[in-house]
């Protein structure tokens, strides 16, 4: 088993226009040494979003369930070619609607598993859609 270590990161200001860095957001990560030639290494990136969630349908009577949709990248967006990759998402309920069925795909209760997919190219995007049941414990509620 590989020893886990945490990597130093930091945002990086978009200094090219190009199309790929549009409404995009990057981060720089620096190893601990450098990786010499022909090695390679494996990264681990974790991402957590806030404020992803839009209510679908955006209105609903008192006594429906709120259901909301995430849409999101399958495919962690990079700037470089990913050898391979394994998207794991976890949701608050296991109440899915549905969700973008892009294979290998498996779901086990609230967690749907996307891959493994090879040979990534740099800046891929695969749109990821979740529709799903929100239910009222994840609310902050205010007395």
């Amino acid at each position: 088993m590989v020893p886990k270590m945490s990597l130093f990161v930091s945002f990086v200001k978009k200094t090219n226009h190009s199309i790929f860095f549009s409404g995009k957001q990057f981060w720089r990560v620096a190893f601990p040494s450098a990786l010499e030639s022909g090695k390679t290494i494996t990264v681990v990136v974790e991402t957590v979003f806030s404020h992803a969630l839009s209510p679908f349908p955006r209105q609903i009577t008192q006594s429906e369930k709120q259901f909301v949709v995430f849409n999101g990248n399958l495919y962690v967006y990079s700037p470089y070619k990913v050898k391979t990759q394994t998207t794991v998402v976890n949701t608050p309920t296991s109440s899915i609607e549905s969700y973008t069925k892009t294979k290998p795909v498996a779901q086990s209760e609230n967690t749907v598993t996307y891959g493994p997919y090879e040979n990534q190219d740099a800046f891929s995007q695969v749109c990821n859609t979740f529709h799903l049941l929100m239910l009222n414990k994840y609310f902050a509620r205010h007395v």
